[in-house]
């Protein structure tokens, strides 16, 4: 293979055209009509819970972890997962039976899982969710650790849902809790270069829509229960 043609990762362009080739491959792959997953949660006996969990399962393999992880949350949260449309048929098979009364929606995976999160976020806007629990399933394949910062994140989001909530519902203030390890000086490089401040580096945590926007233009948010000051 000529030098001009490498997939290789490199320090310049990381894993740039690894990416690049699986988008090309996939522009071109079967997709799953929007109509054939789940429009809506399946609500209980006492109706909509006061959260939802927004869910972005990106890998197959990981449907039975994450039916186990939110099986907790019954009662508390209600679950909208979006998938891939690349997805096949019996994959999506294997997740409506993991998850009887998630909304499940196809979405093509633009931004790896920020534009299926705008989407799933707007629906739950429109369903009247005060607070939402953005999750998604975190492998990162290119690190030896991947599955272990996939715990890193997931444990102190799940380990105590209902302090989460009651915290979001009594602090109008707090517009973000979310796991203390994934707090990152927005300085460091490879993160942002234009402040100096402290903010999750990965998009999960526990949220409140309003006062997500009233805290970053105060420039607040919490990690791990503590509430810090940015710039």
């Amino acid at each position: 293979m000529g030098r001009g043609a490498y997939l290789e990762p490199d320090r310049w362009f990381g894993h740039a055209f690894g990416q690049a080739l699986r988008a090309a491959l996939e522009a071109d792959a079967p997709r799953l009509p929007a109509a054939s997953g789940r429009p809506d949660v399946v609500s209980g006996p006492t109706g909509r819970a006061p959260a939802v969990v927004l869910l972005h399962l990106y890998y197959p393999d990981l449907i039975e972890e994450f039916a186990d992880r939110l099986a907790a949350l019954d009662g508390l949260a209600d679950i909208a997962i979006t998938f891939p449309d690349t997805w096949t048929p019996d994959e999506l098979a294997r997740l409506a039976a993991a998850f009887p009364r998630a909304r499940l929606a196809p979405t093509p995976n633009v931004g790896r899982d920020i534009a299926p999160f705008i989407a799933a976020l707007g629906w739950a806007r429109q369903a009247g969710y005060p607070l939402f629990c953005k999750l998604h399933s975190k492998r990162s394949p290119h690190l030896a650790q991947g599955d272990a910062w996939r715990e890193a994140l997931l444990s102190p989001l799940l380990g105590a849902p209902a302090a989460a909530v009651a915290q979001l519902q009594a602090n109008a203030d707090v517009g973000l809790l979310a796991a203390g390890a994934t707090r990152t000086r927005l300085g460091t490089h490879g993160v942002m270069h234009n402040n100096a401040g402290g903010w999750p580096c990965s998009p999960a945590g526990w949220a409140s829509p309003m006062a997500t926007t009233r805290s970053f233009r105060r420039g607040r948010c919490s990690g791990a229960g503590r509430r810090r000051s940015g710039p």
